[in-house]
């Protein structure tokens, strides 16, 4: 019953959405609007602190998956200069192909 009724409403609202939606129509207008205000960050909450303005939030967000997804302290590797043999080595005019 429950699929029944979902599957009227999709049906419905996509129909709605041909007749009134595909041209360049104040319902369409009213639609992005709608959509883009319902996903703009404002603010963001970081514990006590309020971020507010582009740039901060940029730059609060830039920070926070580099430390999410960056290296952690102590956590690299050293490479050594003789690991490779000599014809298994990239010159600089193989990185230079583009």
């Amino acid at each position: 019953m429950l699929e029944d009724e979902e599957l009227y409403w999709y049906k419905r609202a996509h129909e709605n959405w041909l007749h009134k939606g595909d041209n360049n129509t104040d319902y369409f207008h009213r639609i992005a609007n709608g959509r883009k205000m319902k996903n703009t960050i404002i603010s963001l909450m970081d514990g006590d602190q309020n971020i507010e303005g582009d740039d901060n939030l940029i730059k609060h967000a830039t920070s926070y998956y580099k430390q999410l997804f960056g290296l952690a302290p102590g956590n690299t590797f050293p490479t050594y200069h003789n690991l490779w043999k000599e014809g298994e080595l990239f010159t600089d005019a193989d990185n230079d192909f583009y």
